[in-house]
């Protein structure tokens, strides 16, 4: 099915970002910010599909992200998703503003893009969207089929996971359509593990290929502390993984955020690294035992005072300076929106001497 083989290329590119999360916020990716949404935000993902044709596109013009799959070849896609969320949160939803510019109008059931959302270990909802109607669609199950025309001006579409349920809502231009659609059959969840705390966006794998163009992309599970890379930690010698979790808070104005280590050999040093980017598969450095999940510009906190030793319980705390936060091009003053990635590098004997590397926490700054 098309929607599986969506996911299945999801799953692929979220192999570091095993996850718990921390105080729920509301991020909007704009495409008048200049950036594409892997490029804005550290948990999206780019996914691409790409076939014989090998020409499905992604540009940004005049404030516009234009996705572009209308050749011969509409099973090249190009989409991005977003993987970080817990069940306990009210509810799963996306929100996207969108225009069909082009569609090739084959015949069956396809559509020229679409949004999706998806709460752990289920199958999730989603809204294909043509150039005359969009359909509401459990896996692959259509569900209810509205008549829109996509194509004269752009429309906002909000796909709802209502709380703590699989029922499903639909909301079009500020107006809730459709409530609490009963899902069908959950096939999704046996031994599916893809099935996790995701929203995506871009062109639907299917028959029609088009053209289309997105504005702007809101969803509410992002988090303010996203724990991640737990599936690649290495135990280290003291029988235990590192973990790395926060204390104080987020907001750049009090600058009082802690991330503290556990689980570390005794009496071992440590020094935090920190990226505004993460790896979609993480990497053993040479010479160490841990899984690097950081990518891009790392920094490392190696100035005065900024390298510590754990106690004898294997714990130590790394306080933040954000107005201070290293780059391997100088320090810079975190802002209001920014988010971060951080792990902590240590020392171990695990029989020889070697490195480790504790879980990856992202923060969202606010």
């Amino acid at each position: 099915m098309p929607y599986i083989r969506f996911l299945s290329a999801l799953a692929g590119a979220a192999l570091c970002l095993s996850t718990s999360t921390f105080g729920q916020v509301v991020s909007t990716w704009h495409a008048s910010s200049g950036s594409l949404p892997n490029e804005s935000a550290t948990l999206w993902r780019r996914s691409a599909s790409l076939g014989a044709c090998d020409d499905a596109t992604a540009t940004l013009s005049s404030g516009k992200l234009v996705l572009d799959n209308s050749s011969a070849c509409a099973e090249d896609t190009v989409s991005y998703s977003y993987g970080a969320g817990t069940d306990d949160q009210p509810a799963f939803w996306i929100e996207g503003e969108c225009r069909v510019v082009q569609s090739s109008q084959s015949a069956g059931s396809g559509a020229v893009c679409l949004l999706g959302v998806s709460r752990s270990q289920t199958c999730g909802w989603q809204v294909l969207i043509d150039v005359d109607e969009v359909r509401f669609v459990w896996r692959d199950l259509v569900m209810a089929t509205l008549a829109v025309d996509t194509t004269a001006t752009s429309h906002t579409y909000r796909v709802v996971q209502e709380s703590g349920t699989d029922l499903g809502a639909l909301w079009i231009d500020g107006q809730p359509v459709l409530s609490s659609v009963p899902p069908g059959p959950n096939s999704c969840a046996t031994g599916a593990t893809i099935w996790r705390h995701a929203v995506w966006f871009g062109n639907f794998d299917a028959t029609e290929g088009g053209i289309t163009e997105w504005t702007r992309v809101t969803h509410n599970i992002g988090h303010r502390f996203t724990l991640f890379c737990t599936d690649s930690m290495t135990q280290n010698s003291a029988g235990s993984f590192g973990q790395l979790t926060p204390a104080g808070s987020s907001h750049v104005a009090a600058n009082d955020l802690v991330l503290r280590a556990t689980g570390l050999p005794p009496l071992t040093f440590g020094m935090l690294v920190g990226s505004e980017s993460v790896r979609e598969v993480s990497v053993v450095p040479p010479g160490g035992q841990g899984h690097l999940c950081l990518s891009g510009a790392i920094g490392r906190f190696n100035g005065p005072g900024q390298i510590v030793q754990s106690s004898a319980a294997g714990a130590l705390d790394m306080a933040l300076d954000l107005t201070q936060i290293p780059t391997p091009t100088g320090l810079y003053a975190v802002q209001p929106g920014d988010t971060w990635a951080f792990q902590l590098w240590y020392r171990d004997n695990n029989p020889n001497p070697t490195s480790n590397f504790t879980r990856a926490i992202a923060v969202r700054f606010d």
